[in-house]
């Protein structure tokens, strides 16, 4: 079987060679536009966040957080820390779950079954590339948008509550303890200097956008390879570019000419699954850990067939 394998990658490998040779102003093309995207649109919505999260989990505003959403990690059977991951995921989009998740791993904070759950349901896209890019530059529906934003945001939910066996741990104080957290926050931050924490945030963010950039520029690569090799138009061609990477799918899917509501449908779906540039993205973010991506994957496909139901769903109330 490893031989099989091994011949398979050889020749994969091969193959791609001669196509870079092949398309070489198609290749250049692609990591123009992947830098391009990165620059624009990756760094500004998440390398501020990275920094910030950072300098918060150092300072431990994680005991702020899991006292304050404590109803809700008891109500998914998960460890209270990952309230922290949760809230950041929310406000910064993926794949800044996975840094904030390898963080908290690292830390002894999360174990390695409840890292892993954690994963499973903070995979969030950025409510500011929702309804500023997807929303008004895209799709030009600002109400669509919105449907599109409450459809990935609750069958996220559906997802917390599906895994909430994955990992055994209990939890069992549902109290809120806000005066001892921040007590504990107050501990934690005389023993540490800002200057050296700031550096430190700084280095580990760039590290983790520089990943992003190789495994994004890598993914348009091999869109723009396969699209070039095998050519298809219409529903599948936007669809499978969409699949491959998130961004390259929505744009396409926006200048298709059908009904909005299947570009609704098919763009909160791709919203949710996420790519597989996101997932190369996360695995890159934890290489270095002994983390299985394998739940991440099964539950963005869950996500992103249980968003499609609820855009089917609520769409004839809200539209």
């Amino acid at each position: 079987m490893k031989k099989v394998t091994s011949f398979c990658i050889s020749c994969t490998l091969l193959v791609s060679i001669f196509l870079l040779f092949k398309n070489t102003n198609l290749v250049l093309e692609s990591v123009i536009k992947s830098i391009h995207l990165w620059k624009n649109n990756i760094v500004p919505s998440l390398f501020p966040f990275f920094i910030l999260s950072h300098i918060m989990i150092e300072y431990g505003f994680i005991e702020v957080f899991k006292e304050i959403l404590k109803p809700l990690t008891s109500l998914f059977k998960v460890n209270p820390n990952a309230s922290f991951v949760l809230a950041m995921s929310i406000l910064s989009g993926s794949p800044s779950n996975a840094k904030y998740t390898k963080e908290l791993y690292k830390k002894g904070l999360l174990s390695k079954r409840e890292a892993e759950k954690v994963l499973t349901f903070t995979y969030f896209s950025s409510p500011l590339f929702i309804l500023g890019t997807l929303a008004l530059t895209y799709l030009n529906h600002f109400k669509l948008g919105l449907l599109i934003l409450t459809c990935h945001y609750l069958s996220n939910f559906f997802i917390a509550l599906l895994f909430r066996k994955y990992s055994n741990e209990e939890y069992t104080d549902k109290k809120i303890h806000l005066k001892q957290a921040f007590y504990h926050m107050y501990q934690i931050q005389k023993e540490k200097s800002i200057a050296v924490v700031i550096v430190k945030s700084i280095k580990e963010a760039l590290d983790v956008m520089l990943l992003i950039l190789g495994s994004v520029t890598f993914i348009f690569i091999i869109t723009a390879l396969l699209h070039d090799f095998l050519p298809t138009n219409g529903y599948l061609n936007e669809t499978s570019k969409g699949i491959l990477e998130m961004t390259q799918g929505l744009q396409a899917v926006s200048i298709l000419s059908i009904p909005p509501f299947h570009k609704g449908m098919l763009s909160v779906m791709l919203l949710s699954f996420g790519g597989l540039s996101i997932y190369i993205q996360i695995i890159s973010i934890l290489a270095d850990t002994d983390l299985n991506t394998l739940p991440f994957l099964i539950a963005r496909i869950l996500h992103a067939a249980f968003a499609g139901c609820l855009f089917l769903l609520f769409y004839e109330f809200t539209m």
